[in-house]
């Protein structure tokens, strides 16, 4: 049986440096892969936050309404009662879009004002995970504190 003649130093070398350099592709890769598929669950959750937002408010907006058309079954006595109730009505919607804007400006502020400390967008340990949560939560405080104060402006458009 004929032996195998051993590899030259070259020949070991470079075989290292390629599987060294196919293993980094591939964990990059991964990486890649699962940050995206990050992005598109925040995303989809996001865009789910806003319709069960809408559709909130939609059901507020019915609710008024049949309770104003309630109303408008009910024997009522004069033409006065029956405007109030109506301008009753459309102040509790209006009162609602207004606190539905006010979040959304209120959300819209906190994606202005929140910079995520830098590296925390792939965490590299438990304890680094919990540093980045914990400056997040500082952010927050100190974001609540200052919108409290209305020293904050919501963002235009």
């Amino acid at each position: 049986m004929a032996r195998r003649r051993p590899l030259t130093f070259q020949a070991w070398a470079l075989g290292l440096v390629g599987t060294i350099l196919t293993a980094l592709v591939m964990y990059y890769g991964r990486l890649a892969i699962i940050e995206q598929m990050g992005q598109r669950q925040i995303a989809h959750t996001q865009a789910a936050l806003q319709r069960l937002q809408e559709q909130q408010a939609q059901q507020t907006a019915a609710r008024a309404q049949q309770t104003l058309q309630r109303q408008h079954r009910q024997t009522i006595s004069t033409d006065e009662t029956q405007r109030q109730a109506a301008i009753d009505s459309q102040r509790a919607v209006e009162a609602q879009r207004a606190r539905i804007d006010e979040q959304r400006q209120r959300d819209a502020a906190w994606e202005s004002f929140y910079k995520p400390m830098r590296g925390c967008d792939n965490w590299q340990s438990d304890s680094h995970m919990v540093e980045c949560q914990n400056h997040k939560l500082r952010a927050k405080r100190e974001f609540e504190q200052k919108w409290a104060a209305g020293e904050l402006d919501p963002p235009k458009g």
